[in-house]
């Protein structure tokens, strides 16, 4: 179990849930994850944006995956459209940010059929489709703003590159396509760059690459573990995962000045940090030994606040479109499986049945 939630990185033994935005606490038996809900203040600069198109590719028929592992007496509940869809009205859009059509759909990595692959479902569970069908592991999937296209992690070149596809996994490229190791993808708000981590230069940092520019930038550049990254909705800064300071500490960092600010400072290890959709609150999960509590950061910069229970490992928070329900990973039912609830944590829903364990939620 061990080798599936931990990776050499250099002198450093990395979490996977940190290093592949899997983000959640099945790393150890003794940690015990939290998803907390944390008020930001972080002042933004406008960035550089090149005028360069999303890629365009063309639809297809959808791939159908084979059932779910269940225990032959179990039938799961059924999940009505008015408990887990979307409804909010859509919002007027920051500068910088492309049109979001809400699919109310769900992308996912799952061994449910032997080995890490990229799945789709409605917020229902139905009409789960196998999307990535490779021999080779396919992770950490991240959609794009406008829900056309799916970046994530993928080994079937013979190296961890970040690739591109449709949403119906069809059409597939290698976007970075380099002998360092390559995950984590996260999508800017307008649609034009992804930032990723990367070990290319033998350490891992943040990087950021256009979708028409073969070189990255490597905004982080420094000695410590730095992963994670996730950007702000006016695309002017990006928060991120560093040991810099210590232990797991979650930053921001300006893409104009490319300076960085610690957000949490906690003896606690935060991970996969992702802002709402209207900038005003992050989550992420939090993880001390068997101990938690509810975090509060003083002052006046934010407050924390825990919302899911202490019995279980919670984790790898992802928003809705509009921010009106949080997705998340938690083995309070046994083995990792999808959940929605509302933000402030009421109301959880169990979206998946399987004996497979499901990781990295992202909803569009």
């Amino acid at each position: 179990m061990a080798g599936r939630f931990f990776r050499a990185v250099g002198d450093h033994q990395i979490p996977v849930h940190r290093l592949r935005l899997i983000g959640w606490g099945l790393a150890c038996a003794r940690h015990a994850p939290l998803v907390i809900f944390f008020t930001a203040l972080i002042s933004g600069c406008s960035s550089p944006s090149p005028k360069v198109a999303p890629p365009t590719m063309p639809p297809t028929p959808e791939q159908t995956a084979s059932a779910p592992a269940l225990a032959a007496d179990f039938t799961p509940p059924v999940i009505e459209d008015s408990d887990t869809a979307e409804r909010q009205p859509t919002p007027v859009a920051s500068p910088g940010s492309v049109g979001r059509i809400v699919q109310n759909l769900i992308v996912f990595q799952s061994n449910r059929e032997g080995n890490e692959e990229i799945f789709r479902m409605s917020t229902r569970a139905s009409e789960i489709n196998n999307l990535s069908r490779h021999p080779e592991d396919d992770t950490d999937p991240d959609v794009s703003p406008d829900g056309s296209t799916i970046a994530f992690v993928s080994h079937r070149d013979g190296n961890s590159d970040i690739f591109l596809m449709d949403v119906t996994g069809e059409t597939i490229r290698n976007m970075t396509r380099n002998p360092g190791f390559d995950e984590a993808p996260a999508w800017s708000p307008d649609g034009r760059h992804i930032a990723f981590v990367s070990t290319r230069d033998g350490n891992s940092d943040v990087y950021l690459q256009s979708l028409t520019e073969r070189t990255p930038i490597n905004l982080t550049d420094n000695p410590a573990f730095d992963g994670n990254p996730s950007f702000a909705p006016d695309g002017q800064s990006i928060v991120f995962v560093s040991d810099r300071d210590g232990n797991s500490e979650i930053y921001s960092l300006d893409l104009e000045t490319l300076s960085t600010r610690n957000l949490t400072r906690t003896p606690e290890d935060e991970g996969s940090p992702i802002w709402s959709p209207d900038g005003r609150f992050l989550a992420f999960d939090s993880t001390l030994k068997s101990d938690t509590w509810i975090a509060i950061l003083k002052n006046g910069e934010s407050q924390a606040a825990r919302i899911t229970e202490s019995d279980s490992d919670s984790g790898s928070p992802c928003w809705s479109p509009f921010g009106s329900k949080l997705c998340f990973i938690s083995n309070r039912d046994g083995n990792p499986e999808i959940y929605i609830m509302n933000p402030d944590g009421s109301s959880p829903i169990r979206l998946t049945y399987t004996t497979a364990e499901e990781a990295h939620p992202r909803w569009f």
